[in-house]
């Protein structure tokens, strides 16, 4: 049977675009399957951390990625600010104003780094929900709010007093704008400091939980000669999950970490 000249031509730009269409799907796929097999190279090749550090603790090593070396500098999320090492006078983070956190009428200044309030906020209602309601009694304060302080409680306690609970100006984690103090939460503390107090079961809630939201109990029991502070139950500090947690776990104080990692970066 022939085809008249009509339908062979039909038949033939049928059969053509058949073929294109085929040409179009195939290389739509290969071109999908080159740019996952690109994706793929770009997320396991563009990052890698800055260093892989061990830490032995009870026979036990466990590792902990360093992100970057530059957490570790003043002002970053690691840094360290302590009795041997200070914030310049000058210093002052990017700092934001407290919400859906309770805190005392009289506290002078409430604001807080951004990435420790957004942490601060669920762990403060996770306390609630536990039964521990807080009350966040400080939280940033200056170089010159420190010198204040300082000596307020000096005058009021004594210097002794002062020279054991209150860091010198510059040395106060208050100045990272990422510590907070916590009393358990009472209308009459919500109005006057010396009412304020936290709890022991509050305590024990807080300092078990801290890490899940970043958080870390900066001054813990029986680590008094290595953080040169004595135990402070109501004093938090903001370092991120990952060190919280790796902290929590492995029961080190921010001193023993940073000493590991100075060395290491010296070395790197």
């Amino acid at each position: 049977m022939k085809l008249s000249a009509g339908r062979a031509g039909l038949a033939f730009v049928l059969s053509a675009w058949v073929t294109f269409s085929g040409l179009l799907i195939w290389g739509g796929l290969q071109a999908s399957q080159q740019s996952q097999e690109v994706n793929q190279l770009a997320a396991t090749s563009v990052w890698k951390p800055d260093a892989i550090v061990e830490f032995t603790h009870n026979n036990t090593v466990e590792k902990l990625t360093i992100p970057s070396w530059r957490r570790l500098d003043d002002g970053n999320i690691w840094a360290h600010v302590w009795k041997q090492h200070g914030l310049d006078p000058n210093y002052q983070p990017e700092l934001t104003n407290f919400e859906e956190v309770k805190v005392g009428k009289w506290v002078e200044d409430k604001r807080l780094r951004p990435q420790a309030l957004d942490n601060l906020k669920p762990f403060a209602k996770a306390a609630e929900a536990a039964g521990h309601p807080i009350l966040v009694t400080s939280a940033y304060r200056s170089y010159a709010d420190q010198e204040k302080t300082r000596k307020e409680l000096a005058r009021t306690n004594g210097q002794l007093y002062a020279d054991e609970f209150v860091a010198e100006p510059g040395k106060s984690e208050h100045q990272l704008g990422l510590a907070v103090d916590f009393s358990s939460y009472t209308e009459p503390c919500m109005e006057k400091f010396t009412a304020c107090r936290l709890d022991k079961a509050s305590a024990e809630w807080l300092a078990a939980h801290a890490h899940e939201y970043g958080f870390i109990l900066r001054y813990p029991e029986g680590k008094q000669a290595i953080t040169g502070v004595a135990p402070e139950s109501w004093h938090f500090r903001y370092v991120g999950k990952d060190l919280a947690s790796f902290m929590h776990r492995n029961k080190l104080t921010l001193e023993e970490v940073m000493s590991q990692l100075k060395k290491a970066r010296e070395t790197s």
